[in-house]
């Protein structure tokens, strides 16, 4: 077969080059590579180059761009935002801090999740999401609740003891009622002081019966 001319396809798209090239009766290969200046799908360069005398049916080679490089996204979830920031920048990604509430008092300040997620591929350059752990509104309404809940058990401590403190000042005012003299005692005096009165009475008595027995006899 006689030569043919290799054409110039760089930057060309991918399926015109090959449609240039069948027609020329070449055969053709591809291989895919990464850049940075060529558009993804677009033709880099041929081996044998541009303007190289190739016999028909002989092989051509096209080197396809699959755009910039891309990379496996690192995993930084629990990492602290600085650490995260430099495994992303040193794959080669741009990183932008989100922050959100965190659950967990132990999830302030580390990373919760990232957007893309760890192992994805990317191109580099691109920008990778990290979303931080921020002290919440509800944290601090438990700290609050808390504060005030051992307030008021202490209050209620407090009330308690001095209750308990009135309730043993009682105690030991009826223990004094308790042994100081009965009212049964002091009627028992008197009842005795009652009796030795009726002692005397008898005595009366029986002096009126000794007189009324003298006259009876007289």
């Amino acid at each position: 077969p006689s030569e043919r001319t290799v054409p110039d396809l760089a930057g060309e798209e991918f399926n015109d080059a090959l449609e240039q090239l069948f027609e020329l009766d070449f055969r053709t290969a591809i291989v895919e590579e990464a850049s940075e200046d060529v558009e993804e799908g677009l033709v880099l360069r041929t081996e044998p180059e541009a303007g190289a005398l190739v016999r028909g049916g002989d092989v051509v080679t096209i080197f396809q761009s699959t755009g910039v490089a891309r990379v496996a996204v690192p995993s930084v979830v629990g990492l602290l935002p600085d650490t995260a920031r430099q495994q992303l920048v040193a794959s080669g990604f741009e990183v932008e801090i989100l922050f959100e509430p965190a659950g967990n008092p132990n999830d302030i300040n580390r990373v919760l999740r990232q957007r893309p997620n760890a192992n994805v591929e990317q191109r580099e350059g691109e920008v990778v999401r990290i979303f931080v752990g921020e002290e919440s509104d509800e944290n601090d309404n438990n700290g609050n609740n808390n504060g005030d809940n051992n307030n008021g058990n202490d209050g209620q401590q407090d009330a308690g003891n001095d209750q308990n403190g009135g309730d043993q000042q009682n105690n030991d005012a009826q223990n004094n009622a308790d042994n100081t003299p009965t009212d049964d005692d002091g009627n028992q005096n008197n009842n005795d002081g009652g009796n030795d009165g009726g002692g005397d009475d008898g005595a009366n008595n029986d002096g009126d019966d000794a007189g009324d027995g003298g006259g009876d006899g007289g």
